[in-house]
């Protein structure tokens, strides 16, 4: 026995194939989407880019789009949003506060739809601007003479999230939220200093799920760093958990969070899926065409409960007059 024994609780609130489901965070919370994506689910993934800190993602939940060009910056050549990733920036002024605006429409209009929001934050270091006091979710390779760097205490955490969550509760009492730690160590902070902000983050976590309605917790990093607990389980950095292990915490998400008919169309929809990767050596053969026809009848199976028109288009049109 090399693992430890990990039993993660199975969930009384249950995720189906039907939930729209927004994932906000770190770049883990990307992982975990496409894994969604991949199977089906409707999904809002990081409208604004991967953000690592609470206070950044709590913002972007109910945001203030007052004084927009103040929250603005402009680096050689290129403007960029103090509350956003690198990839919402761009070369004018006014293309850089219309994708401000449009990607906060955009989840404000996610948040009335979707069932379920996980969040998954990374880290409890924060950059305040020395000039506004405001803590950024990105520097945009700003000189660090610009900020000061502190980490957010437990009480700050929970009580940002409180406010927001009461925000959006009063609108949709029905919607719920899912937490899970990132795995990923933040080691450009110091390895002492990403576990101090782990530990921050993972006891402001349990103390919002032990006091706000509807919230859950998923222990992605426990899966990782105790149950895993090898390095074969990350990529080259040594960093980021790899195929493998995501794949791993998908499995143990499933089984936790699905209901049985969810659980059962993406095990049906993976083998699917993982035929339709497939690339053959011969298209036109007896052999591959009646594959074409055997899958394209396994997908047309599944039409009442996902939309897969993508995949049939796909493959009909591999069909030799068909």
């Amino acid at each position: 026995m090399f693992t430890l024994d990990f039993n993660v609780p199975v969930s009384k609130t249950k995720i189906s194939l039907k939930d729209p489901i927004i994932l906000l965070g770190s770049c883990f919370s990307e992982s975990i989407g496409r894994q969604l994506e991949t199977h089906k689910f409707q999904t809002l993934v990081n409208p604004f880019g991967t953000i690592y800190n609470p206070a950044s993602i709590f913002q972007m939940l109910y945001p203030e789009l007052t004084d927009i060009e103040k929250k603005i910056i402009k680096v050689h050549g290129i403007y960029h949003y103090w509350h956003g990733h690198s990839t919402l920036s761009a070369l004018t002024l006014d293309e850089l506060i219309k994708n401000i605006v449009s990607k906060h429409r955009l989840l404000q209009k996610s948040l009335q739809s979707s069932n379920w929001i996980i969040v998954t934050p990374g880290t409890s270091w924060v950059y305040r601007l020395k000039t506004t006091g405001e803590v950024v979710a990105n520097c945009h390779k700003v000189p660090p003479y610009t900020f000061t760097k502190e980490l957010l205490d437990v009480s700050t955490i929970v009580e940002s999230f409180a406010r927001v969550w009461n925000i959006i509760q009063q609108k949709k009492p029905s919607i719920q939220a899912m937490f899970t730690v990132s795995p990923v160590r933040h080691i450009r902070d110091g390895l002492v200093e990403n576990n101090r902000s782990k530990a921050i983050l993972i006891q402001a976590v349990h103390e919002i799920v032990s006091s706000q309605p509807n919230c859950h917790y998923f222990p992605s990093y426990e899966i990782v760093n105790d149950e895993l607990r090898d390095y074969r389980f990350f990529d080259t950095d040594l960093v980021h958990p790899n195929s493998i292990a995501i794949e791993y915490i998908w499995q143990r998400l499933k089984e936790s969070y699905f209901d049985s008919p969810t659980q059962q169309f993406v095990d049906k929809w993976a083998k699917i899926h993982k035929a339709i990767q497939h690339k053959p050596f011969y298209p036109s053969s007896e052999l591959h065409q009646k594959f074409l026809k055997e899958t394209i009848a396994k997908i047309k199976g599944l039409e009442d409960q996902a939309d897969v028109s993508r995949e049939l288009k796909h493959l009909q049109n591999q069909l030799i007059n068909g």
